[in-house]
């Protein structure tokens, strides 16, 4: 099973996670990536959205794409066919702004029936979680 986020809200929350975490990176940094996070840590969102740049527009386009396709060197139309190939092999697909449904199709496909409602849980920021029974 796997779960998606909305887009924007996806890349907004990687610019929340580069500022509160610069320097932060599981590989080695290449000079591109440096020019990059100093851009991310320094620049209005609505800047960074809306830039040209193409290092920048790699690291916030398309990342839901690119996890599932397993990099982002393939051109938008492999990435996109290798991403859907990629999602065949999940039972339950969803996303996280139907929670509900998501967890109801879990139910129905794992045969669970279990008729219990879900929490809904909206991470504000870094760390403070709110929730609520799902209906």
């Amino acid at each position: 099973m796997t779960i998606f986020r909305n887009p924007l809200d996806r890349v907004l929350s990687h610019i929340d996670y580069w500022r509160a975490n610069p320097g932060n990176a599981r590989i080695t940094p290449t000079t591109d990536d440096l020019r990059v996070w100093k851009l991310i840590c320094t620049e209005p969102a609505e800047r960074l959205l809306t830039s040209k740049e193409p290092t920048l527009v790699r690291y916030l386009s398309n990342y839901q794409a690119r996890q599932l396709s397993g990099s982002d060197s393939y051109s938008d139309g492999e990435m996109l066919e290798r991403s859907l190939d990629a999602l065949e092999a999940f039972d339950v697909v969803g996303l996280t702004s139907e929670l509900p449904a998501f967890a109801r199709r879990i139910d129905a496909v794992a045969g669970w029936r279990t008729g219990r409602s879900f929490p809904a849980l909206r991470v504000e920021r870094w760390g403070h979680v709110m929730g609520a029974p799902l209906a």
